[in-house]
Formats: structure tokens, C-alpha cells, sequence
């Protein structure tokens, strides 16, 4: 049984007495169909080459642009479900410390991450993270205790954010 869309009316049987060709897509809906009472090779054709299925969500990470039908592979990566909201430096604790310190930060998707000590100066004291990561929350420990006390400025770069929060060592 065809429905055919633009008069709305549902045939039972196909004989050579209606003169329209169908285009169905795999699961047996309507696509377009085409009057070949006054047959149009070239227009049927173009018709037949223009039919692409594929993912037609344009929020799908597989989207694509080209089909015209819907074969029912859209999907969302796993990844665009695992995206930290708010990234940068999350908590530095204790602070003031001595001589070890935590420093907690997140980022949202794949990327270069480092987080450094600087001294008041703004002079590198020591690299903590210098490597690309993945989505997630992180901590790494910073042990001052060869250093003197003082104020210090732990520094994250990620992309194109940069963030910078002072911490105290007390011995």
C-alpha cells in the first residue's frame, strides 16, 4: 500500500493506469514522486543522483549536510555529553600552606593544558602539568618545601584562557 501525499489518497494496488513514479526511501516513506505521463529521463535521473541518506539532525556530530533522507545513523558522541561547564583553576587548598598544596582545575574538551608556580616576579619557578589533556577534572600537588615562604602565583593556560591565583607559603 502507497500513500500518495499530494492528492491524500491511499492506493491498494498498482496498475498502469496511475502514471507517477515514487521515490520511497529504505523504510518505505515518501520521498517525491514525478507525473511519467510525460516522461522526463533527465529530471528522473537528477532525481535518482540528488537522493543521499544519511544523518539529516543538523545537532548530530555525525550530521551531514548532503542527505536529503534520514537513514537513522545520527548519533551524539559521548564526548559532547562529558563537557565541564565551568573550567579554569577550581580550588587551591591550603592556602596558606606548608609545605604542600593542592590545586584542583577542569578543562571542557581535549587541549593543551599547563599549569605553572611563578614567583611574584612573574619569574617560572616550577612546571606542574605542561601536556595535552582530556575533558575532565584534575588535581595535581605542589611540594614547596625547598623553596622559601613567600607569595607565589600558580598560572593555568588552556587555549585561549588564562588564569592566574596567588597562594602563600608559611614554614
Amino acid at each position: 500500500m502507497v500513500n500518495d501525499p499530494s492528492p491524500n489518497y491511499t492506493w491498494s494496488n498498482w496498475g498502469a493506469s496511475q502514471w507517477d513514479l515514487f521515490f520511497l526511501d529504505q523504510n518505505g516513506n515518501y520521498v517525491e514522486d514525478y507525473n511519467i505521463n510525460t516522461w522526463d529521463s533527465d529530471k528522473i535521473y537528477n532525481s535518482i543522483l540528488n537522493i543521499i541518506s544519511g544523518c539529516t539532525n543538523s545537532e548530530s556530530d555525525n550530521f551531514n549536510l548532503n542527505a536529503t533522507i534520514d537513514d537513522g545513523s545520527c548519533e551524539l558522541a559521548i564526548e559532547s555529553l562529558i563537557v565541564s561547564v565551568n573550567y579554569g583553576l577550581t580550588s587551591i587548598y591550603p592556602n596558606p600552606f606548608n609545605p604542600i598544596t593542592s590545586v584542583l582545575y577542569s578543562i571542557p574538551e581535549y587541549g593543551y593544558t599547563s599549569i605553572t608556580v611563578n614567583d611574584l616576579s612573574g619569574r617560572l619557578i616550577e612546571t606542574l602539568t605542561n601536556t595535552k589533556l582530556i575533558s575532565g577534572d584534575y588535581k595535581v600537588n605542589w611540594n614547596a618545601s625547598s623553596y622559601p615562604s613567600g607569595a607565589y602565583f600558580i598560572k593555568m593556560e588552556y587555549g585561549v584562557l588564562k588564569q592566574v591565583q596567588k597562594i602563600v607559603l608559611l614554614k
